[in-house]
């Protein structure tokens, strides 16, 4: 019952803003997530107090990369657990950017950059993450894609694309690779 007021709710939400759009309403996760460019709503039981607890996991005193080494210290161990946890965790990053790649409707003969960032994902002591990651990645578009670990900050991304919006000629290789050499220096 709550999931049909919610759900409706939703639904009229999105009709009253003019968004066309196909509308699932389950319980179930694999369900909501499978083929979705967005999930639009995710609602959890235990009310008030369930939202304070979930706002205040980040705040706890165990840091999260104490919990990540954790589980990457157990994935080398073959903890099968702990690899299934890396190989979720790798899926969900990818619906993130199979969605983004989706959305922006690159043309399929341009080849996208993918900048890999985070200490997780560039010191993890375990591929299994970035394996399933760059797969499932692969697999979800049918554009042709190129992983690149971050080596200068994200504004040097900002700064190309201002670049290339104001030559409005694509790429231009020479000025892309001077202002990443810059960055580098900054560095």
């Amino acid at each position: 019952r709550k999931l049909e007021i919610v759900g409706n709710l939703a639904k009229r939400m999105l009709n009253a803003n003019g968004i066309n759009c196909e509308f699932v309403m389950t319980e179930d996760l694999k369900t909501a997530v499978k083929d979705a460019d967005f999930v639009l709503a995710q609602i959890r039981v235990g009310k008030l107090e369930a939202r304070i607890k979930d706002e205040k996991v980040y705040s706890n005193k165990v840091k999260i990369t104490g919990l990540s080494k954790i589980a990457f210290f157990a994935a080398n161990q073959s903890d099968e657990v702990a690899l299934e946890l890396l190989r979720h965790s790798g899926r969900e990053m990818a619906k993130s950017v199979i969605g983004v790649i989706r959305k922006l409707n690159f043309s399929y003969e341009e080849e996208i950059d993918i900048v890999i960032a985070g200490s997780v994902n560039l010191k993890g002591e375990n591929p299994a993450l970035i394996r399933t990651f760059k797969q499932e990645v692969c697999y979800g578009v049918k554009t042709k894609v190129r992983f690149i670990p971050l080596e200068v900050p994200p504004v040097a991304g900002a700064v190309l694309w201002a670049i290339e919006e104001l030559n409005k000629k694509g790429k231009n290789l020479s000025i892309r690779k001077r202002v990443l050499r810059e960055f580098r220096n900054i560095l």
